[in-house]
């Protein structure tokens, strides 16, 4: 007890007001804006507590919980992408900075709309095969949640692209207002439309939160993906084709996705899609 009061007696020492408030200062907003983020995540789940059944809550959280558990993807990707973006927009590499997040969020649209195909084909199947037939009423809000992914997948590079340009108090105003809309539409479309409104308030709500912070960074960074996604969205089609048939004719969930996996990739290979590469070279660069 004694070691661990005199550790602790250490840090007041070198302790600075100064510091502390800079910290704070810069800490308020993100630490505002994940509480935000917390909230926008379940306050789906909580109204449809006022309005529907305990049993319909329980189908909406099976959908949501593949969703989520999807949602870690491009967040391991930015955390591991986000010192090498800081220094070199601190090091004012604006050219090198912008195209690593053109190259990340290529990568992460890469991941997101073959996700989004495979799994509006096969959200039966996959709700049966980890959860049963009895939750198959889950599926038409899975079908729609995945397709959250389109959006929400890009908000780990955002939120890093915000921090590195130290733009965090400005996108307090778009987590708010992504928050309140998504209070606003799950109380208009849940009483109709039950989880699927819910499912669809996700969509919208997330779109406005990052669709402003986006064009708030488009015009910070200058960045430009579209030219980028012509070849991962035309092989996603080729792979949604084939993930269609084979689903039509019975064929094994699991094996119906290793074979799409396979049929997507081969098709980036044939479209000459060289986004992994040129990734890899430029960190060799950077």
């Amino acid at each position: 007890v004694i070691i661990l009061r005199n550790q602790f007696l250490k840090v007041f020492l070198f302790f600075k007001k100064s510091l502390a408030k800079q910290i704070i200062k810069d800490a308020w907003p993100m630490a505002f804006s994940a509480t935000l983020g917390i909230f926008m995540l379940n306050t789906d789940i909580i109204m449809l507590g006022w309005w529907r059944t305990a049993e319909e809550i329980g189908y909406y959280s099976v959908s949501q919980r593949i969703v989520k558990l999807l949602y870690t993807l491009p967040a391991l990707l930015a955390v591991g992408i986000f010192p090498t973006l800081s220094r070199l927009i601190k090091q004012n590499e604006k050219q090198k900075a912008k195209n690593l997040s053109e190259k990340i969020m290529t990568l992460i649209f890469l991941m997101a709309i073959p996700l989004v195909i495979g799994g509006v084909i096969l959200g039966q199947p996959i709700i049966e095969l980890i959860f049963g037939q009895e939750y198959l009423p889950a599926v038409p809000a899975f079908q729609i949640l995945i397709i959250s992914l389109l959006v929400i997948f890009s908000g780990p590079l955002l939120f890093n692209l915000v921090l590195a340009h130290n733009q965090q108090k400005r996108i307090v105003k778009y987590v708010a207002a992504g928050a309140l809309g998504n209070v606003i539409f799950n109380a208009i479309l849940i009483p109709i439309y039950g989880i699927i409104g819910a499912a669809i308030t996700t969509i919208v709500a997330y779109s406005l939160y990052y669709g402003l912070t986006w064009r708030k960074i488009k015009k910070t960074a200058d960045l430009k993906i579209l030219p980028y996604l012509k070849k991962i969205t035309a092989a996603a089609i080729i792979m949604g084709v084939f993930t269609f048939t084979l689903n039509q004719f019975g064929l094994n969930v699991i094996i119906n996705i290793i074979i799409s996996a396979v049929i997507y990739l081969g098709a980036l290979y044939l479209l000459k899609e060289k986004i992994l590469e040129e990734v890899m070279s430029l960190f060799k660069k950077i």
